[in-house]
């Protein structure tokens, strides 16, 4: 293959080629490469190119090569062109362990999504049941088998994972609990997620810290309680 076919297909896969500007320590001769004729697309001259392999070290003025030239534009461009918008939709990830306490309350608990366990330990049991049997002056009886809400449910290519998504798949599980299970509000323990928690008109929203916020800092428990106090 000649120099001037190879370095077609070089450029038209995007490949800048590069000759070498010094020569390197102990360097063997190289040949000077010899290229064919070519006819010039303008004036339909014949021209003869003799590149080397092989240059000394360029002076800082010599000019950048023409295709060097519309490489840094074209980059240029790229950089300054706004990212495409589905580029922008980031996923969202959440897990919630939802509790029944009684008629009147559904609390909806923010978990790590990584967490390797979709429910409560026991010293986090123990603090969601003083705060609630203190708020309603006497012991409730908590349901604690409802199943945990995940988001994303699946990791399939497929299913969209953004936060308007999550939105929807959650307020579709909340109408199925609605349809089970008798609470007037919900309690989202979790100012993080709050965004995708569509109370509306079905039903008061309060929105406090997280059970793991509250024992890292045990100073948010009373910023907790003055909450839940003023909303019950």
């Amino acid at each position: 293959m000649d120099e001037i076919t190879r370095q077609e297909y070089l450029s038209n896969m995007g490949i800048q080629s590069y000759f070498p500007r010094y020569i390197l320590p102990a360097a063997e001769e190289s040949i000077q490469c010899e290229w064919p004729k070519i006819v010039s697309h303008d004036e339909k001259d014949i021209v003869k190119l003799k590149i080397p392999l092989r240059q000394e070290l360029l002076p800082t003025s010599t000019p950048i090569p023409k295709n060097t030239q519309q490489t840094a534009i074209t980059a240029e461009r790229i950089k300054g062109t706004k990212p495409d918008k589905a580029a922008e939709i980031e996923e969202v990830r959440f897990q919630l362990v939802i509790i029944h306490v009684n008629e009147d309350s559904l609390v909806l608990i923010s978990r790590p999504y990584m967490h390797a366990s979709n429910s409560l330990s026991a010293v986090q049991k123990q603090l969601f049941i003083n705060i609630f049997n203190a708020l309603y002056n006497d012991p409730v009886n908590l349901n604690l088998e409802i199943k945990p809400f995940r988001w994303p449910f699946s990791e399939a290519s497929h299913i969209e994972k953004d936060g308007q998504a999550a939105k929807a798949s959650l307020g579709a599980y909340l109408d199925q609990l609605k349809a089970k299970f008798t609470f007037n509000r919900l309690i989202l323990m979790g100012e993080k997620i709050a965004q995708f928690v569509d109370a509306s008109d079905k039903h008061e929203l309060t929105v406090c810290r997280s059970l793991d916020e509250m024992l890292k800092m045990p100073q948010f428990k009373r910023e907790v309680w003055l909450q839940l106090k003023k909303n019950l």
